[in-house]
């Protein structure tokens, strides 16, 4: 599931709405998609109700830390439905 995306940080601090506190720093991050990955994002961005591309890569780091986390903890990450446990492997 690994996809390969190239970024580009260029270490600018960004003001404006998202600013969280006067003294909290952003960075600028340029991706550049291939048409199924953007595509995956503008649906992981309408399934969360993400108002923005940020937001919805902002939340999937988070996410994705924490599985990385657990995992490295010696933790399983499953997903059940009452019937069925499908378990996640990081490789």
């Amino acid at each position: 599931m690994a996809q390969n995306v190239a970024a580009n940080t260029r270490g600018q601090e960004l003001s404006g709405p998202e600013v969280d506190a006067p003294d909290s720093k952003r960075f600028r991050v340029q991706l550049d998609f291939s048409p199924s990955a953007y595509d995956r994002l503008q649906k992981i961005r309408e399934l969360s109700d993400a108002k923005t591309n940020a937001e919805a890569v902002r939340n999937a780091l988070r996410l994705y830390e924490w599985l990385l986390e657990q995992a490295r903890g010696g933790f399983k990450v499953q997903a059940t439905d009452g019937r069925t446990v499908r378990e996640l492997v990081l490789v």
